[in-house]
This record gives C-alpha cells, structure tokens and sequence, in this order.
C-alpha cells in the first residue's frame, strides 16, 4: 500500500493569505472548523482587524498597547469568539491565536496583513497518494 498525505480536512476551511511591510513576504495559510458560523466569524474579524488600514495589520511590535486596544474592542463586539472570556488579556491571547495560526509570525510587526481569504467546505478527509518523493 502506498503512503498518503492529507490534502483537505473534514469541515469548513478558512484559507488566508497575507504580506507584511510593503506588499512582501506573501504567505497562505489556512485552519479547519468544525461549523461553517466560526469559519465565517473568523474570516470577517480577519478583513476587519487584521486589516493595514483600521486594522492591526502592520502595526509595529512597539505598538502593542494600540493593538491590543483594537483587538479587545473587536473581541468584545463578537462574543462568540471570545470562548467565555471577558479578561482583556485573555482576549487578546484568542484574538492572536487564530492570527498567528492563519498569519504565522513576523519579525519585525505585531500582525501580518490580510490580504483575501476563502472559506471552502468539505464532506470528508481528502488523501492524495504519494507517488515520489
């Protein structure tokens, strides 16, 4: 029997991809849910939040205080996200969470910038087999 790698998970998939600084460094990343509610809910608080214009995105790491304040507001106004927490600090910790997970991290900026996600859907585990490595 051959090997197999698993392409596609079961459940809602939010794909992202994102750039820091002026444009560089793209990436795509993405994180599997469960229900189709939070893959959507995430997607939005990554157009909104981790945004370059209003947003988090690209703001320096020495600008952790402004940050913070965005992301305890957004997290406040959705709290579906927030898993029962109401502690600032710990809503900062899921709201980076699903950043860092979606983002991955940067050297130099407290978050990577969003540029466009998809959320995709799929019935089952999907494997391809591997034919050469």
């Amino acid at each position: 029997m051959s090997e197999q790698k698993l392409v596609v998970r079961e459940g809602y998939t939010l794909e992202v991809v994102s750039w820091e600084n002026d444009g560089d460094n793209y990436r795509t990343k993405s994180m599997t849910f469960d229900d189709k509610e939070t893959a959507v809910l995430v997607l939005e608080m990554c157009k909104v939040l981790f945004d370059s214009g209003n947003g988090i995105g690209n703001m320096m790491k020495d600008e952790y205080t402004q940050a913070k304040s965005k992301i305890i507001d957004y997290m406040k106004s959705h709290p579906s996200l927030c898993d029962d927490a109401t502690d600032g600090d710990e809503l900062v910790t899921i709201c980076m969470d699903y950043n860092y997970k979606l983002f991955g991290n940067s050297e130099y900026y407290y978050s990577r910038v969003f540029e466009s996600g998809v959320v995709y859907y799929s019935p089952k585990n999907i494997y391809f087999d591997i034919v050469s490595e």
